[in-house]
């Protein structure tokens, strides 16, 4: 009779009893069926003993025998296997430690849901596998250096769009109508050189703001002239009804005899066929004009090739026999078509102390602060197991908002002020949420999951919070 091999157990298993139902086929003919139990018992001395039916052929007890050999073997290897997946998974989740209070598990959350949106700005399902790479050590450094690039656009990109980050979505309208002569450090002989151009000043007056941090900005300038009088049959050297007008800025006040610095605003092509507006974007000069009051030494206007007198007049301005330059009065209809600026300013704050005031409110968790604020939040790419793919940077700041909206706090704009005021009116309307009002872009130096991958520069919009606000 062949007897079974020993059983090897884990050492870890405990004392177990194993049952075992063998169907036995005693003859195809007779067809009759005996189930024989076995119950086995480890032992310090036997492997296993039986207990059941003796008396049964050599050749069924040792089927037997062998059927809770490896009954037990089997079980053996799965305690076995059980034991050493779990330390393996025990290792890895060290890797990874759990988050142990609710903080460290809503932090976890928030990078998961940062790494989703970086996959899926990326168009990736899945990190790409960076084994198969070839890129070279040159190609690395050239691609850094693109990188670097890169993200200097972005930071000068990020600095004009807080230049232009408005305070208050309120806008104000100015007219200021030309002044009929000179600037006070110019004389009228200076100023009336030639007839064969004009030359114009306007007298800004805008309002004082009320706030310490703020000042106003010019949104928008238009000049508006009036082409009042055309005489095409003077035309010299154009064939077709067209010149060209030429706006300058004057950059010092302007001397009979003496070559005056200016600066060219826009040149245009205008018909002296028929009788109409003109109207030139002056914004960035009057820009100037409001910092450096002091140099608004006006605007001078130039027709190039032709005698600007001898073609066309502007109504409103002096000319030939005209001494004086026409000035608007209460009762005249023709006010409207005296030469004038049309400005839109808006008040806003200063960029570099918005920038240090969203940095000074910043919070941080466990200090106190309930009410809707902006919370750091690094992303470290190692260790979200991303540094292999992921070249530079290292990690960033993707910060967070969070907070409560009391009634007026933080308001967004006019829309979110109102829910505001409404839930406070009526506590069963929607409240305020505190969200990102303002977000930034980050580039990445990173390989993508094409085949063998390669390294890529993308930007990835919208993925710094800036600025928080209720809304």
């Amino acid at each position: 009779m062949l007897a079974p091999p020993h059983l090897v157990v884990v050492p870890e298993c405990p004392t177990w009893a194993v049952c075992v139902s063998v169907h036995l086929v005693e003859s195809m003919r007779a067809r009759v069926s005996h189930t024989t139990k076995y119950c086995l018992f480890q032992k310090n001395t036997d492997f296993f003993s039986v207990i059941g039916a003796a008396n049964f052929e050599r050749r069924k007890a040792m089927l037997c025998r062998w059927l809770i050999f490896l009954t037990c073997l089997f079980a053996s290897l799965s305690v076995a296997a059980t034991n050493c997946c779990g330390k393996g998974a025990k290792n890895r989740r060290a890797r990874a430690p759990r988050a142990t209070s609710p903080e460290e598990s809503l932090r976890d959350a928030r990078l998961l849901a940062i790494q989703k949106v970086i996959l899926k700005q990326l168009g990736y399902r899945r990190p790409p596998n960076v084994t198969r790479s070839q890129v070279t050590e040159a190609e690395k450094r050239k691609m850094l250096r693109l990188y670097e690039m890169s993200v200097e656009e972005t930071s000068e990109s990020r600095e004009s769009v807080e230049h232009q980050e408005e305070l208050s979505t309120a806008k104000t309208f100015h007219s200021f109508p030309v002044t009929g002569g000179p600037p006070q450090q110019v004389s009228t002989d200076d100023w009336e050189d030639s007839l064969h151009k004009v030359r114009l000043h306007f007298q800004l007056d805008f309002p004082q703001t009320h706030h310490r941090h703020r000042h106003l900005r010019v949104a928008n300038a238009k000049l508006k002239l009036y082409k009042s009088e055309i005489f095409p049959e003077n035309l010299v050297k154009s064939t077709d009804g067209l010149v060209t007008l030429s706006f300058y800025q004057l950059l010092e006040p302007p001397r009979t005899g003496k070559t005056t610095f200016k600066r060219l605003i826009e040149s245009r092509m205008t018909s002296v066929l028929q009788t109409g507006w003109e109207k030139i974007d002056v914004t960035a000069t009057v820009q100037s004009w409001m910092t450096s009051p002091e140099k608004n030494y006006g605007i001078e206007v130039v027709c190039e090739y032709e005698p600007l007198d001898d073609v066309m007049t502007f109504y409103g301005t002096n000319r030939e026999g005209d001494s004086e330059v026409r000035r608007p009065s209460e009762t005249d209809d023709l006010d409207v078509l005296v030469p004038r600026l049309i400005v839109l300013t808006q008040e806003v704050r200063s960029p570099l102390r918005e920038r240090r005031s969203s940095e000074a409110e910043d919070c941080q968790v466990g200090d106190g602060e309930t009410r809707c604020c902006r919370y750091p939040l690094y992303v470290n790419f190692t260790e979200i197991g991303w540094g292999d793919w992921i070249v530079a940077p290292e990690g960033f700041n993707a910060f967070y908002c969070n907070g409560a909206c009391p009634y007026r706090y933080k308001s967004a704009n006019t829309h979110s002020l109102i829910k505001s005021t409404l839930h406070h009116l009526n506590p069963a309307s929607p409240q305020p949420c505190c969200v990102a009002k303002r977000l930034s872009p980050l580039s990445v130096l990173n390989y993508d999951d094409s085949e063998p991958p390669q390294l890529v520069v993308t930007p990835l919009n919208d993925i710094v919070v800036d600025q928080c606000a209720c809304t």
